[in-house]
């Protein structure tokens, strides 16, 4: 992770956290601006109380007491603080997790934003006070990890059963997805080569019935879907950092300049370069370049 960090010249090249991987939960007061960043993992900010403003994706999101943010792999982020900010922060990624709680992050991710209701705040400012209490008394005994991975799959469903609208109704979570298992292992490895085959492969089935599994519930094939991530992050590279083509090419799992620029020409309408020159545009401008947005084309699950 620090390698990609130091590539990285418009964001502080600095670790911003102690994440080493598992599950790693944090809690802090923040009196400073946090600069801006990005992360090979899953972030849950739960804010207890301060004024201040989160800009996720180049988005100004307003941040306070109530307010739940999951910042996923490839989101760029930083805070901006008006007056001290006090949250906790849970780092994991989706291996840590049973898969049964697949769903609720996926549905998390695509809202990126909760404000919780004053009961659902009450149950996770309780989880949260336990995970704290647990980790002052026994982080480094066998069972804390174990402690922490159910707390934290607890609040996840927890956050998820809340309705985000008034008229909306709570995510129906599955208890067995084949898919949301494919999808974990694909948020971990979309970095690199990832052929649909291996992931067949992982998920114990045959490539073709994978793929027509994957398609019937994502609404898109397996090799859409992937291009779609990397798509995704390598836009973000190109506008937030000095990176060259050449690099952000391979950060984002392409083997070749010349396969890399043929697909972000087909899937955004302009070469890379080009996309990197018009970021003096208004972002509303650019969130009409086609391709722009990963769930551009998606299946709402």
């Amino acid at each position: 992770m620090k390698e990609k960090l130091h590539r990285i010249q418009k964001i502080e090249s600095q670790e911003h956290s102690d994440y080493r991987g598992g599950i790693v939960l944090e809690y802090g007061r923040l009196a400073e601006d946090f600069h801006l960043h990005w992360h090979s993992y899953y972030e849950l900010e739960y804010f207890l109380g301060g004024m201040g403003e989160e800009i996720l994706n180049d988005t100004p999101l307003p941040v306070g007491a109530g307010i739940v943010h999951l910042i996923s792999p490839s989101d760029f982020h930083e805070l901006r603080v008006q007056t001290p900010l006090e949250l906790v922060k849970i780092c994991f990624n989706l291996s840590d997790l049973d898969p049964a709680v697949l769903d609720a992050v996926m549905h998390l991710r695509r809202q990126k934003r909760i404000e919780l209701s004053p009961q659902v705040r009450a149950l996770c400012d309780r989880l949260c006070e336990i995970a704290l209490m647990e980790k002052e008394a026994s982080d480094s005994a066998p069972h804390y990890a174990d402690i922490l991975r159910r707390l934290l799959e607890t609040l996840l469903f927890t956050l998820a059963m809340q309705p985000i609208g008034t008229d909306s109704a709570p995510v129906a979570i599955e208890k067995k997805g084949t898919v949301r298992v494919a999808l974990a292992y694909v948020q971990a490895n979309f970095q690199r080569p990832l052929p649909l085959s291996e992931v067949a492969e992982y998920m114990h089935l045959s490539p073709s019935h994978f793929c027509r599994c994957f398609h019937e519930e994502m609404g898109v094939s397996f090799v859409s879907y992937v291009r779609a991530l990397r798509m995704e992050l390598a836009q973000r590279l190109l506008l937030h950092t000095d990176s060259e083509v050449t690099d952000i090419c391979y950060e984002v799992g392409f083997s070749s300049v010349s396969s890399f620029s043929a697909a972000f020409r087909r899937h955004v309408g302009l070469s890379p370069t080009e996309y990197r020159r018009g970021a003096r545009r208004a972002p509303s401008e650019l969130e009409r370049t086609p391709g722009y947005h990963i769930t551009k084309g998606e299946k709402r699950v």
